[in-house]
Protein backbone atom coordinates (compact mmCIF):
# COMPACT_ATOMS: atom_id res chain seq x y z
CA UNK A 1 0.00 0.00 0.00
CA UNK A 2 2.91 2.55 1.24
CA UNK A 3 4.35 1.60 -2.70
CA UNK A 4 1.27 2.58 -4.19
CA UNK A 5 1.16 5.99 -2.41
CA UNK A 6 4.70 6.73 -3.17
CA UNK A 7 4.24 5.90 -7.04
CA UNK A 8 1.01 8.37 -7.04
CA UNK A 9 3.38 10.79 -4.90
CA UNK A 10 5.78 11.19 -7.50
CA UNK A 11 3.40 11.53 -10.67
CA UNK A 12 1.88 14.42 -9.09
CA UNK A 13 5.44 15.42 -8.51
CA UNK A 14 6.17 15.03 -12.23
CA UNK A 15 2.88 16.68 -12.89
CA UNK A 16 3.58 20.01 -11.28
CA UNK A 17 7.00 20.24 -12.50
CA UNK A 18 5.54 19.64 -16.32
CA UNK A 19 3.21 22.24 -15.16
CA UNK A 20 5.05 24.39 -14.61
CA UNK A 21 7.25 23.95 -17.56
CA UNK A 22 4.21 24.80 -19.98
CA UNK A 23 3.88 28.08 -18.01
CA UNK A 24 7.70 29.13 -18.77
CA UNK A 25 7.50 28.16 -21.94
CA UNK A 26 4.32 30.36 -22.61
CA UNK A 27 6.01 33.32 -20.95
CA UNK A 28 9.11 32.73 -23.20
CA UNK A 29 6.60 32.12 -26.33
CA UNK A 30 5.17 35.74 -25.55
CA UNK A 31 8.28 37.90 -24.38
CA UNK A 32 9.57 36.43 -27.92
CA UNK A 33 6.41 37.96 -29.31
CA UNK A 34 6.92 41.20 -27.67
CA UNK A 35 9.86 41.34 -29.32
CA UNK A 36 9.92 42.66 -32.94
CA UNK A 37 13.06 42.22 -35.20
CA UNK A 38 13.20 45.38 -37.94
CA UNK A 39 16.73 44.82 -39.33
CA UNK A 40 19.51 42.36 -39.81
CA UNK A 41 23.02 43.65 -40.10
CA UNK A 42 25.24 42.65 -42.78
CA UNK A 43 28.91 42.05 -42.52
CA UNK A 44 31.02 41.64 -39.16
CA UNK A 45 34.27 41.29 -37.65
CA UNK A 46 36.73 40.57 -39.38
CA UNK A 47 40.37 39.81 -37.75
CA UNK A 48 43.91 40.23 -39.37
CA UNK A 49 47.17 40.26 -38.20
CA UNK A 50 48.53 43.46 -38.29
CA UNK A 51 51.74 42.97 -37.47
CA UNK A 52 54.79 39.59 -36.58
CA UNK A 53 57.46 40.47 -35.14
CA UNK A 54 59.87 37.02 -33.91
CA UNK A 55 62.98 36.46 -32.30
CA UNK A 56 63.37 32.69 -33.01
CA UNK A 57 66.90 30.87 -32.89
CA UNK A 58 67.45 27.20 -33.48
CA UNK A 59 67.93 25.44 -29.98
CA UNK A 60 66.59 28.22 -28.21
CA UNK A 61 63.04 29.63 -26.58
CA UNK A 62 62.06 32.65 -28.41
CA UNK A 63 58.92 35.02 -28.47
CA UNK A 64 56.59 35.62 -31.39
CA UNK A 65 54.13 38.63 -31.09
CA UNK A 66 51.30 39.06 -32.84
CA UNK A 67 49.42 42.27 -33.31
CA UNK A 68 45.42 42.15 -33.84
CA UNK A 69 43.27 44.52 -35.70
CA UNK A 70 39.77 43.84 -36.52
CA UNK A 71 39.28 45.30 -40.38
CA UNK A 72 35.36 44.15 -40.04
CA UNK A 73 32.24 46.34 -41.16
CA UNK A 74 28.76 46.76 -40.88
CA UNK A 75 28.40 46.53 -44.49
CA UNK A 76 24.57 47.29 -44.75
CA UNK A 77 20.84 46.05 -43.13
CA UNK A 78 19.06 44.05 -44.42
CA UNK A 79 15.14 45.30 -43.51
CA UNK A 80 13.36 42.53 -41.88
CA UNK A 81 9.62 44.09 -40.66
CA UNK A 82 8.07 47.01 -41.57
CA UNK A 83 6.97 49.53 -38.74
CA UNK A 84 3.14 49.95 -38.82
CA UNK A 85 3.30 53.05 -36.70
CA UNK A 86 5.21 55.74 -34.75
CA UNK A 87 6.03 53.83 -31.92
CA UNK A 88 7.36 50.93 -33.86
CA UNK A 89 9.25 53.39 -36.32
CA UNK A 90 10.97 54.72 -33.26
CA UNK A 91 12.02 51.03 -32.19
CA UNK A 92 13.21 50.32 -35.33
CA UNK A 93 15.50 53.20 -35.57
CA UNK A 94 16.35 52.17 -31.80
CA UNK A 95 17.27 48.50 -33.61
CA UNK A 96 19.60 49.98 -36.49
CA UNK A 97 21.83 51.74 -33.94
CA UNK A 98 21.87 48.64 -31.78
CA UNK A 99 22.32 46.62 -34.49
CA UNK A 100 25.66 48.02 -35.66
CA UNK A 101 27.37 47.01 -32.85
CA UNK A 102 27.25 43.60 -34.89
CA UNK A 103 31.10 44.46 -36.60
CA UNK A 104 32.58 44.38 -32.78
CA UNK A 105 34.46 41.41 -31.64
CA UNK A 106 34.24 40.73 -28.18
CA UNK A 107 36.08 38.37 -25.55
CA UNK A 108 38.97 37.51 -27.98
CA UNK A 109 40.98 34.77 -27.24
CA UNK A 110 44.03 33.34 -29.63
CA UNK A 111 46.32 30.31 -29.55
CA UNK A 112 49.10 29.47 -31.80
CA UNK A 113 50.17 26.33 -33.39
CA UNK A 114 53.65 25.33 -35.17
CA UNK A 115 52.85 23.84 -38.80
CA UNK A 116 57.00 22.26 -38.07
CA UNK A 117 57.27 19.51 -36.19
CA UNK A 118 60.45 20.99 -34.67
CA UNK A 119 58.77 24.03 -33.45
CA UNK A 120 56.40 23.92 -30.33
CA UNK A 121 54.09 26.73 -29.17
CA UNK A 122 54.60 26.19 -25.20
CA UNK A 123 52.17 29.35 -24.59
CA UNK A 124 48.71 28.55 -23.81
CA UNK A 125 45.70 31.02 -25.18
CA UNK A 126 45.85 34.98 -25.07
CA UNK A 127 43.32 37.15 -24.27
CA UNK A 128 43.04 39.88 -26.55
CA UNK A 129 39.70 41.59 -25.18
CA UNK A 130 37.12 43.27 -27.05
CA UNK A 131 38.41 44.87 -30.73
CA UNK A 132 35.54 46.95 -32.29
CA UNK A 133 35.84 48.39 -36.09
CA UNK A 134 39.02 49.63 -37.06
CA UNK A 135 40.66 49.21 -33.35
CA UNK A 136 44.04 47.15 -32.91
CA UNK A 137 45.86 45.29 -29.79
CA UNK A 138 47.32 47.90 -28.01
CA UNK A 139 49.86 45.50 -26.71
CA UNK A 140 50.87 42.47 -28.97
CA UNK A 141 50.00 39.27 -28.22
CA UNK A 142 53.22 37.13 -26.78
CA UNK A 143 53.85 33.53 -27.49
CA UNK A 144 56.90 31.85 -26.37
CA UNK A 145 58.56 28.82 -28.73
CA UNK A 146 60.66 26.39 -28.47
CA UNK A 147 63.01 25.37 -31.30
CA UNK A 148 64.66 21.88 -31.74
CA UNK A 149 68.11 21.68 -31.74
CA UNK A 150 67.96 19.84 -35.14
CA UNK A 151 65.42 22.07 -36.47
CA UNK A 152 65.82 23.52 -39.46
CA UNK A 153 66.67 27.53 -40.60
CA UNK A 154 64.35 29.38 -42.80
CA UNK A 155 60.68 29.77 -42.74
CA UNK A 156 58.70 28.40 -40.36
CA UNK A 157 54.43 28.26 -40.94
CA UNK A 158 52.16 29.21 -37.86
CA UNK A 159 48.41 29.06 -37.50
CA UNK A 160 46.98 31.69 -35.63
CA UNK A 161 43.20 30.64 -34.27
CA UNK A 162 41.45 32.94 -33.22
CA UNK A 163 37.95 33.01 -31.03
CA UNK A 164 36.02 35.48 -29.93
CA UNK A 165 31.94 36.26 -29.74
CA UNK A 166 29.54 38.57 -32.34
CA UNK A 167 26.40 40.01 -32.34
CA UNK A 168 24.37 37.67 -34.60
CA UNK A 169 20.98 40.10 -34.05
CA UNK A 170 18.94 41.94 -31.84
CA UNK A 171 15.32 42.55 -31.01
CA UNK A 172 13.10 45.46 -29.86
CA UNK A 173 9.81 45.64 -28.56
CA UNK A 174 7.46 47.76 -25.99
CA UNK A 175 7.07 50.90 -25.38
CA UNK A 176 10.20 53.03 -27.43
CA UNK A 177 10.78 55.13 -24.15
CA UNK A 178 11.50 51.95 -22.12
CA UNK A 179 11.91 49.41 -24.63
CA UNK A 180 12.77 45.85 -24.16
CA UNK A 181 15.90 44.16 -25.94
CA UNK A 182 17.23 41.45 -26.75
CA UNK A 183 20.45 40.16 -27.95
CA UNK A 184 21.46 37.54 -29.46
CA UNK A 185 25.68 36.50 -29.89
CA UNK A 186 27.31 33.75 -31.39
CA UNK A 187 30.35 32.07 -30.98
CA UNK A 188 33.17 32.88 -34.04
CA UNK A 189 36.25 31.40 -35.24
CA UNK A 190 38.86 32.91 -37.70
CA UNK A 191 42.00 30.85 -38.89
CA UNK A 192 45.26 33.00 -39.77
CA UNK A 193 48.13 31.55 -41.13
CA UNK A 194 51.34 33.31 -39.91
CA UNK A 195 55.81 32.98 -41.30
CA UNK A 196 57.99 33.48 -38.94
CA UNK A 197 61.54 33.40 -39.84
CA UNK A 198 64.06 30.87 -38.50
CA UNK A 199 67.75 31.98 -37.58
CA UNK A 200 71.14 30.12 -36.82
CA UNK A 201 74.17 32.77 -36.32
CA UNK A 202 74.40 36.19 -37.21
CA UNK A 203 71.12 38.47 -38.05
CA UNK A 204 72.10 41.78 -39.03
CA UNK A 205 69.44 44.39 -38.98
CA UNK A 206 69.64 47.59 -41.10
CA UNK A 207 68.24 51.15 -40.30
CA UNK A 208 69.20 54.48 -41.96
CA UNK A 209 68.02 57.40 -42.51
CA UNK A 210 68.86 61.22 -44.30
CA UNK A 211 67.92 64.41 -45.81
CA UNK A 212 69.34 65.66 -48.78
CA UNK A 213 69.00 69.05 -51.17
CA UNK A 214 68.80 68.50 -55.21
CA UNK A 215 72.49 68.60 -56.57
CA UNK A 216 74.11 68.66 -53.02
CA UNK A 217 76.37 65.85 -50.88
CA UNK A 218 74.78 64.96 -47.77
CA UNK A 219 75.57 62.13 -44.72
CA UNK A 220 74.05 58.98 -44.81
CA UNK A 221 73.65 57.54 -41.23
CA UNK A 222 73.58 53.57 -41.28
CA UNK A 223 73.17 51.96 -37.87
CA UNK A 224 73.78 47.78 -37.89
CA UNK A 225 72.67 45.73 -35.25
CA UNK A 226 73.40 41.78 -34.56
CA UNK A 227 70.28 40.20 -33.75
CA UNK A 228 71.34 36.70 -34.28
CA UNK A 229 73.32 34.38 -31.93
CA UNK A 230 76.53 34.38 -33.52
CA UNK A 231 79.44 37.26 -34.59
CA UNK A 232 79.78 38.73 -37.62
CA UNK A 233 83.14 39.35 -38.80
CA UNK A 234 85.25 41.03 -41.51
CA UNK A 235 81.78 42.86 -42.56
CA UNK A 236 82.06 45.38 -45.37
CA UNK A 237 78.75 47.83 -46.04
CA UNK A 238 78.40 49.29 -49.11
CA UNK A 239 75.73 51.22 -50.67
CA UNK A 240 74.22 50.74 -54.10
CA UNK A 241 73.12 54.36 -55.65
CA UNK A 242 70.49 54.57 -57.83
CA UNK A 243 68.47 57.79 -59.26
CA UNK A 244 68.57 60.10 -57.68
CA UNK A 245 71.72 59.16 -56.06
CA UNK A 246 74.90 59.18 -58.38
CA UNK A 247 78.12 58.44 -55.84
CA UNK A 248 77.78 56.88 -52.48
CA UNK A 249 81.16 57.04 -51.08
CA UNK A 250 83.75 54.07 -50.54
CA UNK A 251 82.41 51.07 -48.52
CA UNK A 252 82.79 51.02 -44.49
CA UNK A 253 84.23 48.11 -42.46
CA UNK A 254 83.00 46.66 -39.28
CA UNK A 255 85.95 43.80 -38.16
CA UNK A 256 82.94 41.85 -35.77
CA UNK A 257 79.96 42.87 -34.61
CA UNK A 258 78.97 40.48 -31.58
CA UNK A 259 75.42 39.14 -30.31
CA UNK A 260 73.27 42.03 -29.78
CA UNK A 261 75.72 44.46 -30.59
CA UNK A 262 76.05 47.92 -32.93
CA UNK A 263 77.70 49.76 -35.17
CA UNK A 264 77.30 52.82 -37.14
CA UNK A 265 78.86 54.21 -40.50
CA UNK A 266 78.60 57.11 -42.44
CA UNK A 267 78.89 57.34 -46.10
CA UNK A 268 79.12 60.42 -47.93
CA UNK A 269 75.83 60.29 -50.73
CA UNK A 270 75.14 62.71 -53.81
CA UNK A 271 72.57 63.72 -54.80
CA UNK A 272 71.30 64.88 -58.94
CA UNK A 273 69.60 68.53 -59.56
CA UNK A 274 66.84 67.73 -61.34
CA UNK A 275 64.86 65.51 -58.64
CA UNK A 276 61.60 65.75 -57.47
CA UNK A 277 61.03 65.98 -53.54
CA UNK A 278 60.17 62.86 -51.73
CA UNK A 279 61.49 60.06 -50.29
CA UNK A 280 63.67 57.77 -51.97
CA UNK A 281 64.89 54.52 -51.03
CA UNK A 282 68.75 53.31 -51.43
CA UNK A 283 70.14 49.79 -51.31
CA UNK A 284 72.41 48.82 -48.49
CA UNK A 285 74.26 45.97 -49.30
CA UNK A 286 76.12 43.95 -46.26
CA UNK A 287 79.21 41.02 -46.51
CA UNK A 288 80.15 39.20 -43.18
CA UNK A 289 81.61 35.89 -42.32
CA UNK A 290 80.48 33.54 -40.09
CA UNK A 291 82.56 30.43 -39.70
CA UNK A 292 83.50 29.31 -42.92
CA UNK A 293 80.15 31.10 -44.54
CA UNK A 294 80.26 33.94 -46.21
CA UNK A 295 76.74 36.05 -45.95
CA UNK A 296 75.14 38.77 -48.14
CA UNK A 297 72.52 40.58 -46.98
CA UNK A 298 70.41 43.63 -48.45
CA UNK A 299 68.45 46.11 -47.07
CA UNK A 300 67.31 49.66 -47.81
CA UNK A 301 67.74 53.35 -46.01
CA UNK A 302 65.13 55.85 -46.96
CA UNK A 303 66.52 59.41 -48.11
CA UNK A 304 64.07 62.12 -47.63
CA UNK A 305 64.86 64.72 -50.39
CA UNK A 306 63.27 68.29 -50.39
CA UNK A 307 62.06 70.16 -47.76
CA UNK A 308 59.67 68.52 -45.34
CA UNK A 309 56.69 71.02 -45.74
CA UNK A 310 56.82 69.58 -49.39
CA UNK A 311 54.20 67.02 -50.35
CA UNK A 312 56.19 63.76 -50.56
CA UNK A 313 55.98 60.40 -52.54
CA UNK A 314 57.58 57.06 -51.70
CA UNK A 315 59.55 55.93 -54.45
CA UNK A 316 59.88 52.19 -53.72
CA UNK A 317 59.38 50.02 -57.14
CA UNK A 318 62.65 50.88 -58.76
CA UNK A 319 64.51 50.07 -55.44
CA UNK A 320 62.16 46.40 -55.30
CA UNK A 321 63.58 45.34 -58.62
CA UNK A 322 67.23 46.37 -57.90
CA UNK A 323 66.91 44.26 -54.98
CA UNK A 324 65.63 41.26 -56.72
CA UNK A 325 68.79 42.24 -58.69
CA UNK A 326 71.10 42.37 -56.49
CA UNK A 327 69.99 38.99 -54.45
CA UNK A 328 70.08 36.86 -57.84
CA UNK A 329 73.88 38.05 -58.26
CA UNK A 330 74.50 37.41 -54.73
CA UNK A 331 73.27 33.65 -54.52
CA UNK A 332 75.41 33.12 -57.77
CA UNK A 333 78.44 34.91 -57.02
CA UNK A 334 79.28 36.05 -53.16
CA UNK A 335 81.55 38.69 -54.35
CA UNK A 336 81.17 42.55 -54.32
CA UNK A 337 82.96 45.07 -56.81
CA UNK A 338 85.33 45.78 -54.46
CA UNK A 339 88.56 43.51 -53.33
CA UNK A 340 90.07 44.40 -49.38
CA UNK A 341 90.22 40.70 -48.21
CA UNK A 342 91.20 37.98 -50.04
CA UNK A 343 88.80 35.44 -48.92
CA UNK A 344 86.08 36.07 -51.68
Amino acid sequence: MSKIFLMMKKMSAIGRAMKMLAMLILVLVAYTAAADDYYSAEGGPRLVASSTDARLDIGRTGSVWVTLENVGDVTGMKPKERPSNEDEEMLALLEQDLEMGASEAAGVEARLRSEDGGITVISGPQPGGSLSRGQRLERPLEFQVEVDADADAGTCLFTLTVEYERLKNVMVGGDPRYPEIRFQKEPAEETIPIEVSVFKGPRIMVAGEGEASPGEDFTLDVVLTNRGDKSAREMQIALIPQAPFIWAGDPAVVDDLGPGGSAEVEFAVQTTGDVDPGDYAIIVQVLYRTGDEIRTEVSAALVTVGNSGESKVVFVLPVLVVLSIVLYLGVRDRRLPWKRKRWW
